[in-house]
């Protein structure tokens, strides 16, 4: 009956549903060209890719404002001279209204860098979106602290955005299940002998 019982439970975790976070995990990404401040030297029309990573579970939505914001578990922006980690401070927000859409530091409360397009006025940001070109709306100079330094912005232009799955971490949730089957089949092939007696 034992065994019996733990194999139900093995063949259960094999047709258990996917959790809605792992599901509707999303990549924001943004790219385009900034002019930027890192560390006290300034780089003009530097390539960066900003990418922010969250689950769409994560999220709140302002009815007065319209706004809908998407809290990133990371955000980082690379470039030629380094990958900058912005934290888990930050979020992904679409304003409905505008048609405005940014990425924004969920405890000081201030944007970024805003964009706008015409998709955004119908896009609630919990879905892929196609790549498109994007018209820069606001930029935030404010020097902001990273992992690796200090930053700030000042202009951005040429810039494409888009969202889209983000990489699910297989390996490591792989070596976990194969080790977990692995356990579970030695449990199984395990036989234990029964002394039985009579008085």
């Amino acid at each position: 009956m034992k065994k019996l019982s733990i194999a139900a439970c093995a063949a259960a975790a094999l047709v258990m549903p996917v959790s809605a976070a792992d599901a509707a995990r999303l990549a924001y990404t943004l790219s385009g060209t900034f002019d930027i401040q890192f560390n006290g030297t300034r780089y003009d029309d530097l390539d960066v890719t900003f990418t922010g990573i969250g689950g769409t579970e994560n999220s709140s939505y302002d009815s007065f404002f319209k706004v809908e914001s998407i809290y990133l578990d990371s955000f980082i922006a690379s470039s030629s001279i380094g990958t900058f980690d912005f934290g888990d401070t930050y979020h992904f927000f679409v304003n409905l209204p505008n048609r405005a859409a940014g990425f924004a530091d969920s405890i000081t409360g201030s944007d970024l860098v805003d964009f706008l397009a015409s998709g955004f006025g119908s896009y609630h940001g919990k879905t892929e979106f196609a790549e498109r070109t994007v018209t820069t709306d606001y930029v935030d100079w404010t020097n902001r602290s990273t992992a690796f330094g200090t930053t700030a912005m000042f202009n951005a232009g040429d810039l494409t955005f888009g969202v889209a799955p983000a990489p699910v971490p297989e390996p490591a949730n792989w070596v976990l299940m194969l080790g977990g089957f692995s356990l579970l089949g030695g449990v199984l092939r395990q036989r234990r002998r029964v002394a039985v007696s009579f008085a």
